[in-house]
C-alpha cells in the first residue's frame, strides 16, 4: 500500500492501481481507496469507480462545512 501511495503522489495512476491490486489484504486498503484517493482526477478514472463498487463504498462526498449548524 505504501508503494501505491508513492505512485499516487507522483501522479502515476497506472502503477497506483497495479500496487493497489497487490495490497487488497492491507488493513487500510478501504480507507486508502475511499478517503486518500479522493481527488477529481482519480474519481474520474473508471478503475477507481470499480474499486468503490467492489468494496461496496459510496463515492466520496464533496467537502462542505457549514459553521452555522
Amino acid at each position: 500500500l505504501c508503494l501505491a501511495a508513492m505512485y499516487y503522489a507522483d501522479g502515476n495512476l497506472d502503477k497506483t492501481f497495479e500496487w493497489l491490486d497487490k495490497a487488497r489484504e492491507h488493513a487500510f486498503y478501504a480507507w486508502y481507496v475511499r478517503i486518500f484517493m479522493a481527488d477529481e482526477k482519480t474519481q474520474a478514472d473508471p478503475r477507481h469507480q470499480e474499486l468503490l463498487r467492489e468494496l461496496n463504498l459510496p463515492p466520496p462526498a464533496p467537502l462542505e462545512y457549514d459553521p452555522i449548524t
